[in-house]
């Protein structure tokens, strides 16, 4: 690899230190990328760069406004080659200014949680997009997990990434749009009410649920861990295909150790109360949330309403009582006038072993997607009912 000196940096590149900038990509990314001018990096070994020759094209892009670092570039650019998307290590780079001639100055809102705010739009090209736009203070360390984690991902249950804006103070992720339609609206909603959410399409949602996880866990390079799964993150397409979004507080695992998170991060109802006692997790806490995810569904009922109702039971154990009692289809959504016995009593039986309190009794996402078939021996994992006490209160 050839070297050279500041003085020999051609008028239209500039030198930038890279641990300077915020670390969206690894090092090693830039040897990969044709963009970079590879023949003017200024490092001692792949592993070790020190300064690295960007066209300013590029850093128009980026556009990161920090004076210090501003001090740290030399100043021979005297040429703006800016545009309006790129391609960089595989990740498409939009320009602000295209995200909102995409979403039409962010006019169609879809909606919005404690991170983002999700925004409709339409790509040059004609394909539709949702531009998820981070909150302020959310800052580098969200975009680059994002990052991280969704252009790795491929699957038809999961949402496909698209690319990103991180120019000036903006920090968006652009996913495909794959409907306008939440889970939660079709279960909940009353305005959705008149659409038809049988038997057989709600076991063809969670089958789907299932399958996207645990292509999250043992289909990606690095095992992904949702932390948040619930039907509100669940997008259901036309043709009523589930695609898992949303993935703020995901985390990405290099073992198969379990992690310690110092925030507690997730939502009330769905939150693994392992997780929330000891602060470790694996990907058994999106077991959970699969577990309380396939309750609602086939029961019609938000985990919330037991708290609204002041009684001292969750919908886990209300779900308990009745299977204790032999009543257990009676918690069937009342709006479900056909459904096969067998299977909903097997989705009963597969929900409650997914939110056991400890992870250890909790199936893999794989053994779940065999009892949600029937080809499971249920005699292999042992089912203890849980307590009925529960965190009150959500953290995030």
């Amino acid at each position: 690899m050839s070297t050279t000196t500041r003085e020999a940096i051609p008028p239209r590149l500039k030198v930038l230190k890279l641990h300077h900038l915020p670390k969206l990509w690894h090092m090693e990314s830039f040897y990969n990328c044709p963009k970079l001018k590879t023949d003017h990096l200024e490092a001692r070994d792949a592993m070790n760069i020190q300064e690295i020759a960007v066209d300013k094209a590029w850093w128009d892009l980026l556009e990161w406004d920090n004076p210090t670092l501003s001090r740290k570039f030399d100043e021979h650019v005297v040429r703006n080659q800016a545009q309006n998307e790129y391609t960089f290590h595989n990740v498409r780079l939009f320009s602000f200014k295209s995200i909102q001639k995409a979403t039409n100055n962010f006019n169609t809102k879809l909606g919005s949680g404690g991170f983002s705010s999700d925004y409709k739009g339409t790509l040059e090209n004609g394909t539709l997009v949702v531009a998820k736009v981070l909150r302020h203070g959310q800052g580098d360390v969200s975009l680059e997990s994002m990052i991280n984690i969704m252009s790795r991902i491929k699957h038809r249950n999961v949402v496909e990434f698209v690319g990103c804006c991180v120019e000036g103070d903006h920090r968006i992720i652009v996913y495909e749009f794959a409907g306008d339609r939440r889970l939660d609206q079709l279960l909940f909603d009353s305005n959705t009410k008149d659409v038809e959410l049988s038997w057989p399409r709600r076991a063809s949602i969670c089958l789907g649920v299932a399958r996207g996880l645990e292509y999250l866990h043992i289909g990606v390079s690095r095992r992904v861990v949702h932390r948040d799964v619930k039907p509100s993150n669940v997008l259901i397409d036309e043709h009523y295909n589930p695609k898992i979004v949303d993935f703020e507080i995901a985390h990405l695992f290099d073992d198969d150790a379990s992690h310690h998170s110092g925030t507690i991060c997730g939502t009330l109802h769905y939150m693994d109360p392992e997780y929330f006692t000891t602060g470790r997790f694996t990907e058994k806490v999106d077991v959970y949330g699969f577990g309380m995810l396939l309750l609602e569904v086939i029961t019609g009922r938000k985990a919330m309403e037991f708290l609204r109702e002041d009684r001292d039971i969750t919908l886990v154990n209300w779900v308990w009582e009745h299977r204790e009692s032999d009543r257990v289809l009676e918690v069937v959504d009342p709006r479900l006038s056909e459904f096969s016995e067998d299977e909903v009593m097997r989705f009963i039986h597969v929900a409650l072993f997914c939110v056991q309190v400890s992870s250890d009794l909790r199936p893999s996402m794989s053994e779940v997607l065999l009892m949600l078939s029937g080809g499971y021996d249920f005699n292999k994992k042992a089912l203890r009912k849980p307590e009925p006490e529960f965190p009150t209160h959500e953290t995030g």
